[in-house]
């Protein structure tokens, strides 16, 4: 077999970071040095007495190509599943056989699914797809010796990036690992594809130990910690180790990048970083995990102890330097020079994760759920301090006093929390939110979350107002399903957790009277679940209403089902002058085409303001609260939010006439924003039945003549 390292390929054909980073991750093919320190011969880190046999399928998505399956040789029995996730252009397994050899050789199945080297894809979905397709293919093809509810999964670099999202795929939408899971990952590269809710619902049960190289000049280790502290696991589980380079005259261990590739055709290395840095804690995380083994827990997820942060020793007794092992990972030496940074922008998570927010965020991110290590505990206990805290003084003029009475304030009740299994997404919950010492049945919110925000932490402020209010809130959450281009499984998932969490709760709730609020896709998503809710379900029949803010597009559905809308729903769709995102005439075509009367809707136009250094910026996160990287609560929230839906649920529950006066009018009672603490007034909303788009269509990154939106050709005429 021809070296990885010394295969035939055009250049022209790959910019030059490419064959850098490729250079760097083959760097052990170009060492010949026997090194002095013996491979373990016992215990773990040992290869275990059972040969390793072969096999291959056809890879799904890349032609010619195969992926790998190494299984343990003799009478056909089920083994756990370790998936292998390889590094940037190392597709060839001989890069990585030492370690396979090992995983192997103890009892496991591995997989080593390979994919392209695509140079422009900047997206990664192409690399995602095709290493999970090939897993896919595998477990289909030998799922007589794997045991699919044991599984792990390792990654290195590029791979190690992609396994939380490879990991999400299997443990949640394919329901593997029920008995057993484990992610190992190494010098992870920038990760995609999942989001900062997604870390931080990752199923309990999983075990994680993140390991880095001391030496390491090519991946920042900042991708590691981020991963490490957002991925919610218990400590317990999950374990973060620092291998570090050592010497003795002549002889040299350097943990850098390269450290788990082995020789390929005795060219390269494998060492005491490999014997005693990578294969031991695979091996006891393994047997820990899939076995129960209490002496592996130690190994794999101990304290330090000398047992775990042992390296061997050189022939002349010296020991090497312990590996560093810690459940608080801090940057080290962040001053070298990385070839893939942080802050790069290839990196999706540079401005998503709480990990390396500016101090300002950070405090109410990652700082808060460290200290109460209970995300609910914290935001609970900040905003149930706003009902009752006192305006302070404030010497710059520039604060805005918060609205203390009538629509827009405060109510009476506290919130209190309960959830069920969502029928038909494992592993997630629906989470129903009602007021406390109050009697029942009260009206229903259902909320329709935006794409990804599925932890309704992110509406935490918004969904405490509407319970103060003596309203009860549903939150179901749903899926980011990639391959849903009608937004099928989307939709009815969500719809799923609202029928659930009425069969559950349907006597403390009066069904009667409905609203459905939601925030971009959720809020594209509201015609088509409130028309199944009103109409099918003959909800709302006392009273209903939508607020849609800043929708996205709007599947299932059509000029005749929207005409369907009962007249008696009142609506308001609201939009956001800095929303860069969402093209507005989404929400345009639907206020002009649903059937209900223009005296029975309003259109909003929220706007930025500013006063001194403080901003009230009306972008796309502003219906969010301050547990979104993004997103503040403020005055845009009290006076063009909370105080429309108040107005909203006063003219559809209460049919109070200064309900619909502040809802769906058009002079200073609706567009009023407040007044900064210097008299000067917040530049007002602007409320219209005939509203036209502020500006041109590529102005967003979502507009109305894309693929994606199905009703592009069918309602909208620009003017």
């Amino acid at each position: 077999m021809i070296p990885p390292h010394k295969k035939q390929f055009n250049p022209d054909r790959f910019p030059t970071v490419c064959l850098l980073i490729l250079s760097v991750f083959l760097m052990a093919a170009s060492n010949d040095i026997s090194w002095p320190v013996s491979p373990i011969i016992m215990g773990f880190g040992s290869n275990g007495t059972l040969p390793v046999v072969t096999d291959s399928v056809k890879s799904p998505l890349w032609r010619g190509k195969s992926v790998y399956i190494f299984h343990p040789a003799g009478p056909e029995k089920r083994y756990p599943l370790v998936l292998f996730c390889h590094g940037f252009g190392a597709n060839d397994p001989d890069v990585y056989r030492p370690l396979i050899d090992n995983i192997v050789s103890r009892g496991n199945v591995l997989v080593f699914s390979p994919y392209k080297t695509f140079a422009f894809d900047p997206s990664q979905k192409k690399k995602y797809r095709m290493m999970m397709k090939g897993f896919e293919a595998a477990v289909t093809g030998f799922s007589s010796v794997i045991d699919t509810t044991r599984l792990g999964i390792i990654g290195h670099s590029y791979g190690g990036g992609a396994t939380p999202a490879i990991g999400w795929h299997c443990l949640i939408e394919k329901q593997w690992g029920a008995s057993g899971s484990f992610l190992f990952i190494m010098a992870p590269w920038y990760s995609h594809f999942l989001t900062q809710e997604e870390l931080e619902a990752f199923p309990q049960s999983t075990h994680l130990i993140m390991e880095t190289f001391g030496n390491d000049n090519v991946n920042d280790p900042r991708m590691a910690i981020d991963i490490y502290n957002n991925m919610a696991l218990p400590d317990s589980q999950k374990m973060f180790v620092q291998l570090q380079s050592d010497s003795i005259p002549g002889y040299r261990l350097i943990a850098d990048h390269s450290v788990p590739t082995g020789p390929n055709d005795n060219h390269g290395r494998t060492d005491a970083l490999d014997y005693y840095g990578v294969f031991k804690f695979v091996d006891a995380l393994a047997d820990y995990v899939f076995t129960g083994d209490t002496l592996a827990r130690g190994i794999a997820m101990g304290n330090g102890t000398p047992g775990q942060t042992y390296m061997g020793k050189w022939p002349d007794g010296r020991a090497i330097t312990p590996c560093i092992v810690t459940r608080s990972p801090a940057l080290s030496n962040i001053s070298k020079q990385y070839m893939n940074v942080w802050e790069s922008v290839v990196n999706p998570r540079r401005f998503d994760s709480p990990s390396f927010l500016p101090e300002n965020k950070k405090n109410r991110f990652y700082f808060g759920r460290k200290a109460f290590r209970n995300y609910w505990d914290f935001a609970l206990q900040r905003f149930k301090s706003r009902f009752t805290e006192k305006q302070l003084p404030d010497p710059s003029g520039c604060s805005i006093p918060p609205i203390t009475e009538g629509f827009g304030a405060h109510g009476p009740y506290s919130m209190k929390w309960d959830s069920i299994p969502h029928p038909t997404w494992k592993h997630h919950v629906v989470s129903v939110f009602y007021p406390e010492s109050i009697s029942f049945p009260r009206p229903v919110v259902f909320f329709c979350h935006g794409y990804s925000k599925s932890n309704p932490l992110n509406y935490l402020p918004l969904i405490m107002h509407m319970v103060s209010k003596g309203f009860i809130v549903v939150f179901s959450p749903y899926q980011n399903v990639a391959f849903d281009p009608k937004g099928v499984k989307k939709y009815s998932t969500m719809m799923a957790g609202f029928d659930a969490a009425v069969a559950k709760y349907g006597g403390k709730m009066d069904t009667s009277r409905i609203a459905y609020v939601g925030h971009s896709y959720g809020a594209g998503a509201i015609p088509a679940v409130a028309l199944d809710g009103i109409v099918n379900r003959k909800w709302g029949e006392n009273g209903a209403f939508l607020f849609l803010m800043a929708p996205f597009y709007s599947y299932e559905m059509d000029e005749i089902k929207l005409k369907l809308f009962p007249k008696s729903v009142i609506m308001v769709i609201e939009v956001y002058d800095q929303d860069r995102l969402l093209d507005h005439r989404m929400a345009i075509s639907l206020f002009n085409q649903i059937g209900i009367p223009k005296d029975n809707k309003n259109f909003l136009f929220v706007y930025s303001d500013s006063c001194n250094n403080v901003v009230l910026r009306a972008d796309h996160n502003t219906p969010k609260g301050p547990f979104d990287p993004h997103s503040e609560e403020d005055a845009l929230d009290q006076y063009g939010i909370y105080r429309i839906f108040d107005a909203l649920a006063a003219a559809a529950f209460d049919r109070k006439t200064h309900g619909r006066e502040v809802a769906l009018g058009s002079g200073a009672l609706t567009t009023y924003m407040g007044k900064w603490a210097n008299g000067k007034p917040v530049i007002p909303l602007y409320a219209t039945k005939n509203p036209v788009p502020n500006h041109p269509q590529d102005y967003y990154a979502f507009h109305w003549g894309s693929r994606l939106n199905p009703l592009r050709r069918q309602i909208f005429l620009e003017k």
